[in-house]
């Protein structure tokens, strides 16, 4: 059976990128539980799960800048 797909609301998106990814966007845990990463083009994609309510994202980095010291 297909799993349903999930949207985020403008807002829930936010508030999880406002507390920096460590909070679960759905039931605000901070139990989340990251497993290894994955190159997709030009992003590093890394899957999470929440410890509390299971619920299961995927966060996407990309590079931004360079800093020389």
């Amino acid at each position: 059976m297909a799993r349903k797909r999930v949207v985020l609301t403008a807002r829930q998106v936010a508030e999880y990128l406002t507390h920096k990814g460590l909070r679960c966007p759905w039931c605000g845990s901070e139990w989340l539980d990251p497993s290894g990463h994955t190159f997709e083009e030009n992003d590093v994609v890394v899957p999470v799960q929440c410890c509390t309510c299971r619920r299961t994202w995927k966060d996407v980095y990309r590079l931004a800048d360079i800093v020389i010291p």
